[in-house]
């Protein structure tokens, strides 16, 4: 047997930092428990995964970040523009998707910590053809943030 002397007892080697005697292992894996963990680790974290994207998917937040964006224009103008797609379940001319689409665009303003006196809606329209539209948005609204009430 390689790495045997004779009588069964381990090899000695000699190199030139001293002696080294080879011993030769009982099991293929020093640590079964160890060699187990990984898998019982891995399914137990694929589980908690499915669920946590199971339960993202019903979240309003989730459907807001996916399906509308705020924009503030760079020209630091009074209007901005909240963007939103339209789906086969929020159709543009049904009155609860639009009531849920004005319910996402008050989600970003609070986020946002914007128009606190509230806001008017000056235009919604189709996004038009020569706007810059990488989001592949449909529609466009145009906002602007009411002014604070004089207290004279």
């Amino acid at each position: 047997m390689a790495g045997r002397a004779a009588g069964g007892a381990p090899a000695r080697w000699r190199h030139a930092g001293g002696d080294v005697t080879m011993r030769r292992m009982t099991s293929s894996a020093p640590f079964p428990a160890v060699r187990r963990t990984p898998a019982r680790a891995g399914a137990a974290l694929l589980a908690l995964a499915a669920g946590a994207c199971a339960s993202m998917h019903e979240s309003e937040d989730y459907l807001r970040h996916r399906d509308s964006q705020l924009v503030m224009p760079l020209d630091g103008g009074p209007e901005f523009y909240f963007d939103a797609r339209l789906s086969p379940s929020l159709p543009a001319d049904d009155p609860a998707a639009e009531a849920r689409r004005v319910g996402w665009l008050e989600g970003w303003l609070r986020l946002r910590k914007l128009c606190a006196d509230g806001y008017d809606i000056l235009e919604r329209r189709p996004f038009r053809f020569e706007e810059s539209n990488p989001g592949r948005f449909d529609l466009r609204y145009v906002l602007r943030c009411k002014p604070p009430p004089d207290d004279s």
